[in-house]
């Protein structure tokens, strides 16, 4: 194992997380510290009369500790794995004691438990998924009508319409069983009305769905693979348990950064992977409440070899994680080496699928660069693409670059790039995490 300090503050859950993390980075803190071939341990005084047990599982990426908290990785953990990517000399090697094996033979007893299929009503669910086709070719036929009226009127009154204005159609559609078309018109209520350029990303999202209304029309024309794109932006959605029966594709996996979105009962976590045998980016998505844990934790810069099992669809990123990663050292993936690569493989995507609104890419050799108050990646031919990034992140890039080439990790969209990551020498630096 070979972490970093940013590494391993990436999987912190929030910002007072990395600042408890910090404080028990100190080895007077800890009574004991001891790792081996598949776990790092230690025990640290707290507020009880008994010592913490605090634990890694190095092979599966996971936590473990006696005390009280409810956040994953508590600051106790968060402060055993800084000590290591920082002092790792302080462990010493030995044999685990007999709760940490307890704890490790029971995570490994899982992972060997394989789910058993359900039995499938083949029947009554063809009977469910024809009733829901009528509802959804109702409802989107509706939304065209209503699409058209929009157009119609005139766009300049938009700006001035109530929240509710919004709600109400968007609410038709999730009575029509198609949630994605009604969070696609709920966006619409939440675009920046005020900048210059408002009317072309409104005229961007009806277009869209004015789009997926004439292509669910016509669904039965489309290549099998279309078809399944365009019913997921509609909003079906395939079932886990059937999706893990099939066939995953093994690989190399690099994870390149999480993104985490929090509202006030759900926490959704975006994982960003790339496969480094057969060149393939990956998406997972977590939904879990709070004091719940994701499937598996990943860690920013670190490669897992993992299988994979990837949704249905032409353009499909999302995956779902088949069997349970084993932690790897490798050298870091190689990207391309210009924009103009990446200028026409954003040209591909959105001519095989135009509602694309995520791209990840890797990058080599650009420099990031500031003018004005906005900032560029400049590839070796003077090509420029502007940063999506905040502003802090912006200037961490620039700061960690010196103005130089470097090589990146990011997402493209809506016209900018987003970076997620940037490795220095040879460590990877997180710039997107959360």
């Amino acid at each position: 194992m070979n972490w970093t300090e940013e590494q391993v503050l990436a999987m912190a859950p929030d910002a007072a997380s990395v600042k408890a993390g910090k404080a028990q980075a100190k080895t007077q803190k800890w009574l004991s510290l001891h790792r081996n071939d598949n776990a790092l341990w230690g025990e640290i005084k707290g507020s009880g009369s008994k010592p913490y047990q605090t634990a890694i599982d190095t092979t599966r990426l996971a936590f473990k500790c006696s005390c009280p908290s409810r956040k994953f990785p508590c600051k106790h953990a968060l402060g055993l794995a800084l000590l290591f990517a920082t002092a790792s000399y302080n462990f010493k090697q030995n044999e685990a004691p007999e709760w940490l094996t307890q704890w490790l033979n029971k995570r490994e007893q899982k992972a060997e438990k394989k789910p058993q299929p359900k039995t499938i009503d083949k029947e009554s669910q063809a009977k469910r998924a024809a009733a829901r086709e009528q509802k959804v070719k109702a409802g989107l036929e509706e939304t065209a009508l209503w699409l058209k009226d929009l157009i119609r009127q005139g766009l300049a009154q938009l700006p001035e319409k109530p929240h509710s204005f919004w709600q109400a159609p968007a609410a038709r559609m999730v009575d029509a069983q198609a949630p994605g078309i009604a969070n696609m018109i709920k966006t619409l209520a939440q675009l920046n009305y005020y900048s210059q350029d408002w009317y072309a990303d409104l005229l961007k999202q009806l277009s869209d769905i004015y789009l997926l209304t004439q292509a669910y029309d016509r669904l039965d024309q489309f290549p099998e693979d279309l078809q399944s794109d365009v019913k997921s932006l509609i909003g079906w959605s395939s079932k886990k348990e059937e999706l893990k029966q099939e066939a995953g594709v093994t690989d190399n996996w690099f994870v390149l950064g999480q993104e985490t979105e929090k509202d006030e009962r759900l926490n959704i976590k975006r994982t960003w992977l790339y496969g480094q045998q057969y060149r393939k980016f990956a998406l997972l998505i977590d939904f879990y409440t709070a004091g719940q844990l994701p499937e598996f934790t990943w860690m920013p810069g670190g490669s897992y070899k993992a299988s994979l099992v990837y949704y249905p669809g032409r353009q499909s990123l999302r995956a779902l994680l088949k069997d349970q990663p084993h932690y790897l050292q490798l050298d870091r993936p190689i990207g391309s080496t210009s924009l103009s690569q990446l200028e026409q493989a954003i040209t591909e995507a959105y001519t095989a699928f135009p509602w694309t609104r995520q791209l990840p890419f890797l990058l080599e050799g650009v420099s990031p660069q500031m003018h004005n108050t906005s900032f560029y990646l400049v590839d070796q031919e003077d090509k420029y693409i502007p940063i999506s990034t905040s502003s802090d992140k912006s200037y961490l890039l620039l700061a960690i670059s010196g103005g130089q080439p470097v090589s990146i990790s990011g997402i493209y969209q809506h016209g900018k790039l987003n970076p997620l990551g940037v490795w220095y020498e040879e460590d990877y630096i997180v710039l997107n995490n959360g």
